[in-house]
């Protein structure tokens, strides 16, 4: 068994009063995921007894998943609305992952999301924060034994992850919102 903790981030303060005044111009879905995940390097090293390095996390974890978490949403959206987000929409694209170097730091950080041009498209970049710490992490950065009262702070994945509503309230909502349609085709 592999333990795992996530926690959703809604609205920040500007966000809050937008919500309060019934605008419809904020999410009704979570912002994000922050999760903390057990290491793809201690997965393999120690629930499958193999000896892998921590290059084995250095793929973007954290921007695969909000990939699978967006194609979800393309699967799972009602046809029409689907067809619609993919004439008509923004779609999302993800960009690396930021790594940041301690907790605060991921804490505060939020997934960001920045309208850019790709190809001659409008597209939304989605880029996921991450903190991933190697197996030895205490022993490779203190460089002191670690006390017993403080937590082994190796093996882990922090990422901040696209919530699949979150993919979903964009391709129903506000992907759509910079487009022009006759009402009939926005009906559904």
């Amino acid at each position: 068994t592999i333990t795992t903790y996530s926690g959703c981030y809604w609205n920040d303060k500007l966000d809050e009063i937008y919500d309060d005044l019934d605008t419809g111009f904020t999410f009704t879905s979570a912002q994000e995921i922050g999760t903390k995940l057990y290491s793809r390097q201690c997965t393999l090293n120690v629930g499958v007894g193999k000896n892998v390095s921590f290059s084995e996390d250095d793929p973007d974890f954290c921007a695969q998943t909000n990939q699978m978490a967006y194609d979800w949403a393309l699967k799972h959206a009602p046809g029409k609305s689907a067809s619609r987000f993919q004439s008509k929409g923004v779609p999302f694209v993800f960009g690396a992952d930021v790594q940041k170097a301690g907790g605060p730091l991921f804490l505060n950080a939020r997934l960001q999301f920045t309208e850019k041009q790709q190809d001659g498209k409008n597209v939304m970049e989605v880029v996921s924060f991450k903190q991933a710490t190697e197996q030895n992490y205490w022993e490779d950065h203190f460089h002191v034994p670690r006390p017993s009262s403080i937590p082994d702070p190796g093996c882990y994945h922090y990422c901040k992850l696209l919530s699949p509503a979150r993919a979903m309230e964009w391709m129903l909502v506000d992907g759509l919102r910079s487009q022009d349609f006759e009402l009939e085709s926005v009906l559904i």
